[in-house]
């Protein structure tokens, strides 16, 4: 009789908690389903419909996959989507700079710490703050260009954001400078967590620098640069601010990506049900390449 009244007492008890734990999470799960998923379901219904804002809500007009068909043929889309690929080339730029900055500072630089606090500063700086400053440096008579005719003696040095051909490397060029410190204290982390004697081991045994580099640092850092992978690309194919402050997707539309695209149809043209299939087209393509990335690091890791 005394096992029943503790068990009913018990089971109270539980069920107590597991109502305060509900009760508890129910601020957090009304924040998802009201900031993310049904705006997420908004938007992929919007994308089956021609809408311009401006006339309210009544104004949406159903009009089937119209807008994926006109995706096909849109040459600012395709020209977003092949200039968004050619921005993914910081990514790996920045993982193989991280691997060998790390390397240098995990072992030979003096003053760690406070070095590392150096490198990590342009990540926590606004990037709309870090544009301003390189679209001065990049400027027709900045900094850089003054530095290449008056040193190197250059000429004609380039035009960098006004130049169809120097607008993609320019700004991959402010990505991999913004993202490396961050990548690289990363990666360090993951390089203290490494045994010191797998290294002794391999020195023993005749191993090169480079051999116990590509040997033992970067299998055992894998983990970590497909985390950074995995961010990069989904900052990748998320990029606007840059563009927006630094070119407004020019000259001509050498630097649109897939956002800016999504703000062009959107908020100038007011074409918002187009604008929703191009913002569906971003998340599949992310969802797609994370998928992808998660199935490879299984593999690896397996392997």
């Amino acid at each position: 009789m005394n096992h029943q009244v503790r068990m009913r007492k018990k089971n109270k008890f539980g069920r107590s908690e597991s109502r305060t734990a509900y009760l508890m999470l129910l601020p957090s799960f009304l924040g998802v389903v009201i900031f993310l998923i049904l705006p997420l379901l908004f938007v992929l219904y919007l994308s089956f419909t021609q809408w311009n804002f401006a006339k309210g809500f009544q104004g949406i007009e159903f009009n089937g996959i119209e807008n994926y068909v006109r995706m096909l043929t849109d040459d600012r889309v395709k020209t977003s989507l092949a200039n968004n690929l050619i921005y993914l080339l910081n990514v790996p730029i920045t993982i193989v700079l991280a691997i060998f900055l790390g390397a240098a500072l995990n072992k030979y630089v003096f003053f760690k710490k406070g070095v590392r606090v150096l490198y990590y500063l342009p990540f926590i700086s606004s990037m709309v703050a870090v544009s301003m400053v390189f679209r001065n440096l990049f400027s027709e008579y900045g900094p850089v260009n003054e530095f290449l005719m008056n040193v190197l003696h250059i000429s004609d040095p380039p035009k960098w954001f006004l130049s169809s051909a120097w607008v993609m490397p320019t700004i991959i060029l402010i990505q991999v400078w913004h993202d490396l410190g961050n990548s690289t204290m990363i990666l360090i982390a993951g390089m203290q967590g490494i045994s010191k004697d797998l290294y002794e081991a391999a020195e023993v045994d005749g191993a090169s620098g480079w051999q116990r580099l590509t040997k033992i640092t970067i299998p055992l850092l894998t983990p970590y640069i497909f985390f950074l992978a995995i961010i990069g690309i989904m900052n990748s194919f998320k990029v606007y601010d840059v563009i927006k402050v630094l070119t407004n997707g020019g000259p001509g539309q050498s630097s649109n990506v897939l956002v800016y695209a999504v703000y062009h149809y959107g908020f100038k043209m007011y074409d918002m049900g187009y604008a929703s299939a191009i913002s569906v087209l971003v998340f599949a393509i992310i969802l797609i390449v994370t998928a992808v990335q998660f199935a490879g690091q299984k593999k690896w890791v397996n392997y």
